[in-house]
């Protein structure tokens, strides 16, 4: 059996103040648990999502709709309210960017609150973040930016929730990426962020660096890759060499910055990879792949080209299964992709999985005709002597098309082997 794997893109978004699930992971039964306690006062069915039934609807309301004079309805009771799922008064001032309910809320309640956390362990900072609410984030950051190294400070900032996201990663992952605009609040702050936060991974074993990338965020990008990676660049590159070196992470689902440009198709951010850390191409996933690898099989030639001008030794590299880049043109049917591939290849015929196997053998497995056409006529003999040669197991590309119900290609390899030479079209 082969197994050419592919990457998978996962779209991820939440508004929900409760919910901040991404798909592919377990949720709390906190965090989901429906909850249905009766209140005097009828409720929005809003209201009832949120589970708020402690906050009178006419100040939740009130908050919501940014009324003018809404921060008068808060008061000391209002602080020591809580919802069913953890939400403070102050949680739902900041998913509705409620400004001047917030410096009411912190005047009154201190900046303790700031640390609050629901069930999701969301602070207002991660509801705020999530919801794109800048303004908002301001003025939740004002009180620390007093002493933004004391400890206090520190963990309002750096704290994660049940995801493992600090208030970054919640902006960025919901495409909010103005939440930079923060770090202009003060240079301490701005370092404190950037030597702590931007490398904080979360359960998906992402960064915010990461995200970044992901993201094609390329303002974003430059300045991370001329500023902010130089500052943490011990940290980054024992972590690139320990998959340069193809050590088993942790997190094995989590791809290097050059592969996420890839595919995303990204060329500027690649451009400014390759000119300012080049040797990141190299970096590997934890299936062995670098981002020719990914290029070649997502089809990306503009990827493949730019790539092959920048490296000369990427073309030669195999990931767990032993597969070339070839390999995984040929697989997928690329043949423009094949053909610069085989532009820089020195001898094809050389290039076999751990199988024994040629990208003939792979083109007949796959069923891959164009590719079989390609090669059958093309006047290279070396492409040629690929057709008869046989894998570790005796297979050439003809028994491998048969076992495997490919007709065309048996076709194709037959009227070849019987006349010499390719009558195809």
């Amino acid at each position: 059996m082969v197994d050419f794997r592919g990457g998978e893109e996962i779209s991820m978004k939440n508004d929900d103040l409760e919910n901040n699930l991404k798909e592919g992971e377990q949720a709390s039964s906190n965090v989901i648990e429906e909850n249905r306690i009766e209140s005097s006062e009828e409720g929005s069915d809003e209201v009832k999502a949120h589970g708020w039934c402690l906050l009178p609807k006419r100040t939740y309301d009130s908050i919501k709709q940014n009324e003018d004079e809404s921060w008068r309805e808060i008061d000391d009771q209002s602080l020591k309210q809580e919802s069913p799922k953890g939400n403070t008064v102050l949680h739902v001032a900041a998913l509705y960017g409620n400004d001047r309910c917030v410096e009411r809320i912190v005047e009154i309640g201190g900046a303790e609150l700031l640390r609050a956390k629901n069930r999701n362990g969301d602070t207002p900072l991660h509801v705020a973040a999530r919801a794109g609410k800048i303004s908002t984030l301001h003025k939740l950051v004002a009180p620390l930016l007093r002493n933004p190294n004391s400890e206090q400070a520190k963990e309002a900032i750096l704290v994660t929730n049940n995801q493992g996201n600090t208030l970054f990663h919640e902006a960025f992952l919901n495409g909010h990426k103005d939440v930079m605009r923060i770090l202009d609040s003060s240079p301490d702050f701005r370092n404190l962020v950037e030597e702590n936060a931007f490398i904080l991974k979360n359960k998906e074993g992402k960064s915010v660096l990461h995200l970044a990338f992901e993201k094609g965020y390329e303002d974003i990008v430059d300045d991370l890759l001329t500023r902010i990676i130089p500052l943490n660049e011990v940290l980054l590159d024992m972590e690139m060499r320990r998959r340069v070196r193809g050590e088993i992470m942790q997190n094995q689902g989590v791809r290097s910055p050059a592969i996420v440009a890839i595919l995303k198709q990204n060329k500027g951010v690649l451009e400014k990879i390759i000119n300012k850390k080049k040797e990141w191409i190299h970096v590997k996933d934890d299936i062995g792949r670098n981002a020719l690898h990914y290029a070649t099989f997502t089809g990306y030639l503009h990827g493949v080209e730019y790539l092959l001008q920048n490296c000369h030794t990427c073309n030669m590299e195999r990931d767990k299964d032993g597969f070339f880049p070839l390999h995984l043109a040929s697989a997928f049917g690329h043949t423009e992709v094949l053909k610069k591939l085989l532009a820089e290849c020195p001898n094809p015929r050389e290039i076999v999985d751990n199988n024994g196997r040629n990208i003939v053998h792979i083109a007949a497995i796959m069923g891959r005709f164009n590719v079989v056409r390609y090669i059958l006529q093309d006047e290279n003999d070396g492409f040629k002597d690929m057709i008869n040669a046989k894998d570790y197991d005796g297979n050439t590309p003809l028994h491998l098309a048969a076992s495997h119900s490919r007709p065309k290609v048996v076709q194709a390899l037959t009227c070849m082997g019987h006349k010499g030479e390719s009558s195809l079209p």
